[in-house]
């Protein structure tokens, strides 16, 4: 079985999904067949996102949270409030890299 969809064909295969794009009328190259191996993310990028949590999760025991916003100028706004959403400061993206690196305390 398989679902079409606007511009590939999608074939489960157990764990692993090939997906080949549709050929076009009178296209000589219909494309080759593109293994996606579901499972979450790299290794190393989950070790990342674990450390990630562990640092978000030091910073909510102290009483804090940081929040990141889009501003209206496309830039971003990162804040540290409270755990119940009242602003202390700005911070900058130097200090959030302190904070990431433990280079620094809240």
């Amino acid at each position: 079985m398989h679902s079409q969809q606007a511009d590939r064909i999608i074939e489960p295969t157990g764990s692993k999904n090939r997906i080949a794009p549709l050929a076009v009328t009178g296209d000589a190259d219909a494309g080759h067949p593109i293994d996606i191996t579901r499972g979450g993310p790299p290794a190393h990028l989950a070790e990342e996102i674990e450390h990630a949590g562990r640092i978000h999760a030091e910073i909510r025991a102290e009483g804090s949270d940081i929040r990141f916003h889009g501003g209206l100028d496309g830039a971003v706004l990162i804040e540290l409030c409270t755990v119940e959403g009242e602003l202390i400061r700005a911070l900058s993206a130097v200090e959030v890299a302190e904070l990431a690196a433990g280079q620094v305390a809240v």
